[in-house]
């Protein structure tokens, strides 16, 4: 099954691999996002019209020489391939993640091959998260339940709080939305940190004690995905982009901070 798994993935990866190189030289492409991206009404006036047409034919130009020069060992074909698996990937979290209480050992998979790969950008992206996917399942469940609770009933508590319009109740609300902020964090150290074997005790304590240990990644840690979240509630673009490749972006930048995180800490242990 995994074997027909990955070949599936891989002849999918391929077929998305040729579409964008063909999309990106294809003149319709460009127009449409890049042109038109930018010019919400078509021939607005005579600068943007023959901005059209000479963007029309700078592109003609390039397509037909891309296709004569083209290399499957050129940087843009790397770049090609590498594209097409975090599209693949990025699918794949979405569709995964429909049932919810999956989505905590998704995010975990997610991350672990996202540290894997700014190791080492050779491999299969997707078989990677495929065989991650499977690795300590319930444990991730059972960890993201726990920290989803704790939101649940911080929110509430904010809410609460909030509700009386003083000031002594205003700072308890703020001090639980700090907590709030800090939970989510760990939880997102703690699904990252499973890749390591542990228990669910261990996971949730150490998502909490890294924060303090390495604040800078912290802070930068949960305000990646924020910001991201923020932006596609308020903006329709932003929303396709992250539904079409931007989670798995979102994953490749927190890599690092994962990283530097877990080494700092690794470090303090031998001390």
């Amino acid at each position: 099954l995994d074997s027909i798994t990955f070949d599936t993935t891989k002849n999918i990866s391929h077929f998305l691999r040729y579409n964008i190189i063909y999309n990106v030289s294809h003149f319709e492409f460009v127009y449409s996002y890049v042109i038109l991206g930018f010019n919400k009404v078509m021939y607005e006036n005579l600068l943007n019209f023959w901005l059209n047409r000479i963007m029309y034919f700078v592109f003609y130009i390039v397509k037909g020489w891309f296709w004569m020069k083209f290399n499957e060992e050129s940087p843009f074909w790397r770049f090609a391939t590498m594209l097409a698996d975090f599209i693949l990937l990025n699918l794949l979290v979405i569709v995964i993640s429909i049932p919810i209480v999956t989505i905590g050992p998704v995010l975990a998979a997610l991350f672990y091959t996202m540290m894997k790969f700014s190791e080492n950008e050779d491999g299969y992206l997707v078989k990677t998260f495929w065989n991650e996917l499977k690795h300590l399942f319930f444990v991730r469940v059972a960890v993201s339940l726990i920290y989803t609770a704790i939101i649940a009933a911080t929110v509430y508590v904010i809410q609460f709080w909030y509700s009386f319009h003083n000031i002594f109740s205003m700072m308890l609300a703020i001090v639980f939305f700090l907590f709030l902020c800090m939970t989510i964090t760990a939880m997102l150290i703690s699904l990252a940190r499973t890749q390591y074997f542990g228990t669910i005790k261990s996971y949730i304590r150490d998502g909490y004690l890294f924060i303090f240990i390495s604040l800078k990644e912290a802070v930068a840690i949960l305000a990646i995905p924020v910001i991201l979240i923020g932006f596609s509630i308020f903006q329709e673009t932003v929303l396709y982009f992250m539904g079409i490749i931007g989670i798995s972006l979102m994953g490749y930048a927190l890599a690092p901070l994962f990283h530097k995180m877990f080494s700092k800490v690794e470090k303090k242990h031998e001390v």
